[in-house]
């Protein structure tokens, strides 16, 4: 049987960040967070190959890969920042919950529409702290009136 290998890939997103604790203990945190919105979460090392070298510059010493086809739905559609839809509020809370644990440092979030390592796309890293989370998400809505057009990549560095 042959293996097909990606050329493009899309609507996924990552977490990496550096941590005071053992790998098991930070993947069990992240997961009972995140089950809340139904998030699949993949290991770095079992993540596809062009996903992992496309985003290589990112990585920390702990990766993984958030499956949920749909993330990015309600924030596309998100028309008002003031007016947050449940989804995003939802999030950016398990965000909060994860960052207030005091275990992790220098996260990224990683927000993919469509990455082509080969064409390339447009990507945007930004920096922002925990409490500028609604604003760095709404990067990615389309009625955003600074970013037009939304990038197909939002790289979220949330500084400590």
């Amino acid at each position: 049987m042959e293996i097909i290998k990606l050329k493009n890939f899309d609507f996924t997103q990552f977490i990496s960040f550096n941590a005071t604790v053992p790998y098991y203990e930070i993947k069990n945190i992240l997961i009972e967070l995140f089950k809340e919105i139904d998030f699949v979460f993949i290991d770095f090392e079992d993540m596809d190959t062009i996903k992992k070298d496309y985003y290589s510059n990112y990585w920390k010493e702990y990766s993984f890969e958030l499956q949920k086809d749909d993330f990015l739905s309600d924030i596309v559609d998100w028309e008002n920042l003031n007016d947050i839809p449940e989804f995003v509020e939802k999030f950016v809370n398990i965000m909060y919950k994860l960052l207030s644990l005091n275990v992790i440092s220098d996260l990224v979030f990683i927000i993919c529409s469509f990455a082509d390592p080969i064409v390339g796309t447009n990507n945007e890293v930004i920096y922002i702290n925990k409490y500028n989370l609604y604003e760095g998400l709404f990067k990615m809505s389309q009625y955003c009136e600074i970013e037009k057009p939304y990038p197909y990549n939002l790289i979220i560095n949330i500084i400590n």
